[in-house]
């Protein structure tokens, strides 16, 4: 037995191949029953008569506090309110959660569901965006993709929980140390449950994020009351010079996060690479403004460590310019340069920096470029 909706969706495809075929004037008939159909509420609740679309139950969604650690998992109800079948071409949340999604064809007035598990491992409140991209399956009717942006929010909050966490030193300090790019250095970061619930850590890390230092992943496992455990956090002794920071430990515990000072020294030159200019500013002060002329600004360095050097990047503050350094390892003793190209397309003074990166112990240096560019 046939259904109006299935009577309106033929008849709106029948019209459809009838206007590229020569009998126009039966399309535009066929239309004109839709409408009338339409008119008299028959095929308004069926179809919509643009193109293919995929109407969600809600494109807002609010799910309140949700406890850290717990997988937040639902469904995006949908249906093919247009008039042709589609497909689904992809369906993400940038890395952020992941959508399982219908591969198969949906036809008008099909029902469907994508199921879409979020991690909570980030405390905090947050709104994320999934996008959804749908095609037609005959796109000779229609070019265009449907383009879908659903919005979930989610307050993610620390579970209530008796555990405490407590440190059995009162700060971590790796002593004196010489650059040396080539070692490495250990220490065991122990701490105790003593509250009456299982202890679960979430993560820990540097307030101050520095690249010589390593914490590895702490156990996730839960800890039981009286219990003692530990992480791992490793230096590289790659720069020199003196560094506090804290380590930040997040967990479930009911004195909430606790941190634990981290101390450094590494004592210059050891075995690293030092990076020393001739000069940081050059001033070339008044030059004659020419739109097409190229001002070069050579800066001279060098490797007065006792490691190869590597130039790592040259990065120019902004246009009009750019810097280049060497590609080549800079042995113990040797000379290099670091060069800057500046175009005299605006008139005026004008202070560029060139930061220059590199493996040296002495860590980053900010080089200036000067000068007063001036009317012809």
């Amino acid at each position: 037995m046939l259904t109006i909706g299935f009577i309106c969706i033929e008849l709106l495809n029948l019209a459809h191949h009838i206007l590229y075929s020569t009998m126009k004037f039966k399309a535009l008939f066929v239309l004109l029953l839709l409408v009338t159909a339409s008119t008299h509420g028959i095929c308004s609740d069926t179809i919509s008569v643009d193109s293919p679309r995929l109407t969600f139950d809600s494109v807002k969604l609010n799910f309140g506090q949700i406890e850290l650690g717990e997988d937040l998992v639902f469904e995006l109800k949908f249906k093919n309110t247009g008039n042709e079948a589609l497909y689904i071409e992809t369906c993400s949340c940038r890395g952020l959660c992941n959508a399982e999604y219908p591969k198969e064809v949906i036809y008008p007035r099909q029902q469907g569901s994508i199921k879409v598990q979020h991690p909570n491992n980030v405390l905090g409140y947050g709104t994320h965006k999934i996008l959804l991209i749908a095609y037609p399956v005959d796109d000779t009717i229609w070019q265009d993709p449907d383009y879908q942006e659903i919005y979930y929010s989610i307050d993610v909050v620390i579970p209530k929980n008796n555990s405490v966490i407590q440190f059995l030193e009162s700060s971590i300090d790796f002593g004196t140390t010489e650059c040396d790019q080539s070692k490495k250095f250990r220490r065991f970061i122990k701490y105790i449950n003593l509250g009456t619930d299982s202890l679960a850590l979430f993560s820990a890390e540097l307030k101050n994020y520095r690249y010589e230092f390593d914490i590895v992943e702490v156990n996730k496992k839960p800890l039981a009351p009286g219990k003692i455990d530990s992480f791992e956090i490793r230096q590289v002794p790659s720069l020199f010079g003196n560094f506090e920071t804290d380590i930040i430990v997040k967990s479930n515990a009911a004195n909430g996060y606790v941190s634990i000072p981290l101390t450094a020294h590494v004592s210059a030159p050891g075995k690293c690479p030092i990076l020393t200019f001739e000069t940081l500013v050059i001033d070339i002060g008044n030059v004659v403004h020419n739109p097409d002329t190229t001002v070069t600004f050579v800066f001279k360095f060098t490797n007065t460590g006792a490691a190869d050097l590597i130039i790592i990047s040259a990065l120019h503050s902004g246009g009009p310019g750019v810097a280049e350094g060497p590609k080549e390892p800079i042995p113990p003793g040797g000379h290099g340069e670091v060069v800057g190209y500046y175009w005299l397309s605006n008139a005026g003074q004008f202070s560029k920096n060139i930061s220059v990166g590199s493996n040296a112990g002495n860590g980053a240096i900010m080089l200036t470029t000067k000068g007063n560019i001036i009317p012809k």
